[in-house]
């Protein structure tokens, strides 16, 4: 890339023109400053350029696209553009030499990207065509997002001739994650090893599904009929909105962030285990770019949360901005379907901040975290080994 290249790249950026892979390497390149790996810029204007980048990165959208960088001074962006041009070299290659020497045992680890199962309420299960973005219901049958038909399933017609409604549950293994359209028009999108429960339509005066591990609604707005998800210890009551929830059993918490509109979280859970009370407040109102925490031990808060790091899987990337190497490999773990080992506990708390898609091999990801950390990472055995370098 030359610099006339890479100079017109950045005016792309500003104007809002980028493509995804342009914005990744826009993006990278501002890792690359914040690691402050160019000794020939001054600490301060370093830190105006991570100022400026980071937040128009955050502001990265349809409504606002790029706005805050365009603030950025002439030279930054001369310098930008020079970061991004040794970037184009020395990241491209370095991040891949690094990713040769993390041994795979000659097997190539990656996500299978759409793969689910969904199981009716008979009992039976269907493993559903890989080669499908999703599924949506139609008026008498459930299909693919393409239009084929999966299951000649009658839509709104009891289970067994009970009056329960007919249910539906699309779960995700380790490595893959797929997406479905609901009767009413709401979209969800399901990350690695995660679960939806849903009826085949929505009867009587709300509409209420249960998840677990990681999940994106994009809820069909209808004043009139609530729309709940349910999950372990917490509920969360809407109109219309997107929001992400993650429900994990190994984080220990319930992380609930609101991307537009508004909801509201109900923290189910009253006792601990030894009988003990809990915190006494029971709800949390949420606002755009808030995210609320119901954590094990019954602590229930919200904070202002960085959005595009914590959706970003929906857009087939990892972000990380500053998050423990423990979060970190929790995603990978998860995302590649692998098992992790730490031969230094402590190496759980050194935080990495990098911006990389889904779909590459795990040893270039591996890679970019071995080049900008203190950890080294081996393969051995589908098992991902961490150790001080």
């Amino acid at each position: 890339m030359t610099k006339q290249e890479a100079t017109s790249l950045i005016e792309k950026y500003l104007a809002g023109q980028c493509s995804e892979e342009e914005k990744c390497l826009i993006q990278e390149a501002y890792m690359s400053l914040a690691k402050n790996e160019t000794t020939e810029i001054s600490s301060g204007e370093i830190a105006a350029i991570q100022k400026f980048t980071w937040e128009s990165i955050n502001a990265n959208t349809p409504s606002k696209p790029y706005g805050i960088i365009s603030k950025m001074p002439i030279r930054y962006l001369s310098i930008a553009a020079i970061a991004l041009i040794c970037l184009a070299f020395s990241l491209y290659f370095y991040n891949r030499k690094v990713a040769d020497n993390i041994q795979e045992n000659h097997i190539i680890i990656q996500p299978n990207f759409n793969k689910a199962l969904l199981t009716l309420s008979t009992g039976e299960s269907i493993n559903l065509d890989s080669s499908k973005s999703g599924i949506r219901m139609d008026t008498a049958h459930i299909i693919y997002n393409d239009g084929s038909t999966i299951k000649n399933v009658s839509i709104g017609k009891s289970n067994g001739g009970n009056s329960a409604p007919y249910l539906f549950k699309l779960s995700t293994p380790n490595g893959a994650q797929y997406q479905a359209t609901l009767s009413d028009g709401t979209k969800v999108w399901l990350n690695a090893a995660s679960s939806l429960t849903y009826p085949a339509t929505f009867s009587g005066m709300t509409r209420t599904v249960r998840v677990t591990g990681e999940v994106y609604f994009k809820i069909a707005n209808n004043q009139t009929k609530p729309f709940i998800v349910l999950s372990k210890d917490q509920e969360i009551h809407v109109l219309g909105t997107e929001f992400n929830i993650s429900v994990f059993d190994e984080l220990n918490m319930i992380t609930t962030t609101l991307v537009s509109g508004s909801l509201q979280v109900i923290k189910t859970l009253e006792k601990r285990d030894d009988g003990v009370e809990m915190n006494s407040k029971n709800n949390i109102l949420l606002k755009p770019g808030e995210q609320s925490i119901l954590s094990k031990d019954g602590s229930f808060i919200k904070h202002r949360t960085n959005i595009e790091s914590v959706i970003a899987w929906r857009y087939g990337q990892f972000r990380f901005y500053d998050e423990t190497l423990e979060s970190v490999m929790n995603q990978i773990s998860r995302w590649y379907n692998v098992a992790v080992e730490y031969q230094d506990e402590s190496l759980k708390k050194e935080t990495y901040s990098a911006i990389t898609k889904r779909f590459d091999k795990i040893s270039i990801l591996l890679g970019m975290l071995e080049k900008t950390g203190k950890a080294k990472f081996d393969i051995k055995n589908n098992k991902i080994i961490i150790s001080k370098k």
